[in-house]
């Protein structure tokens, strides 16, 4: 069996601090070997706060003010991107 592609999710985030962790969850548990970069710009609600106590090596976060070049801390051989966050 050939091994699942690797992924890497780029996740925007601005005020997420109510969707952040729902969304990791998705992506992290979604069947396929991923890595997520979450990319800030800013948040004032506790959003940052909390990336930084997530302690997944798949996890990169906090990266503030990285919006316009997300790609660029991905390792994937696959690069996706979650424009807005609705993790409902």
């Amino acid at each position: 069996m050939a091994e699942a592609p690797a992924i890497a999710v780029v996740i925007p985030v601005y005020k997420e601090i109510n969707t952040v962790g729902a969304a990791l969850r998705r992506v992290l548990d979604c069947g396929y070997q991923t890595e997520v970069a979450v990319v800030g710009d800013g948040s004032s609600d506790g959003t940052r706060e909390y990336l930084k106590q997530i302690e997944n090596p798949r996890v990169r976060g906090g990266q503030e003010g990285r919006m316009a070049r997300p790609g660029h801390s991905a390792r994937g051989n696959t690069l996706l991107s979650l424009p807005g966050l609705t993790a409902e």
